[in-house]
């Protein structure tokens, strides 16, 4: 028996791509590319990346689909591993005891974690990404050598920081 394209896609993605092919039709769009999910003869789930051209005759009439699926499986698999160990990764950050924080080149705050506000002493409610860095240096001045250092060596490794906390307490963190 025949089979139309319908029939392989997995059900929850046949609509995916339909709008880019009526658009094609009708000469808004040259091309589709979309990520959808097709069903093998065994039954397993693949997906694939579907590169879709409308073929016309000389006229200009449409003749004839000409797709392309390249199988996208492994690459899928790989992308949600990724996304599970980053999702675990950040768990762990956010949880331990030591405080962790990355920060731009001009010091916005990229990420940080629950222990980087208690040990400055900032309200752990407040979402401090995007912001500026809070100048956390007793001295500012000491600033210059560390950032020095890590621009030299790409790495900072068990550096003394003299800082404050928000409320001008001073302590003492060693910078890794």
């Amino acid at each position: 028996t025949q089979k139309t394209i319908a029939d392989v896609t997995f059900p929850e993605d046949v609509n995916i791509g339909m709008a880019d092919l009526q658009a094609i039709v009708k000469g808004e769009k040259r091309t589709s590319n979309v990520q959808k999910r097709y069903l093998r003869k065994d039954g397993a789930v693949v997906w694939g990346e579907v590169n879709i051209n409308l073929v016309r005759d000389w006229e200009g009439r449409p003749q004839y689909w000409f797709p392309v699926i390249l199988d996208i499986t492994g690459r899928k698999r790989a992308e949600e591993a990724l996304q599970e160990s980053v999702a675990k990764f950040r768990d762990t950050v956010k949880n331990l005891d030591e405080g962790y924080y990355s920060c731009s080149i001009d010091g916005l705050i990229l990420d940080y974690n629950l222990a980087f506000c208690r040990i400055l002493g900032i309200d752990p409610a407040k979402d401090m990404k995007g912001q500026k860095l809070p100048n956390f240096w007793q001295d500012p001045q000491d600033r210059k050598p560390y950032l020095k250092e890590l621009m030299e060596n790409g790495v900072i490794r068990n550096y003394l920081v003299n800082a404050k906390k928000q409320n001008g307490e001073m302590v003492v963190v060693l910078a890794s």
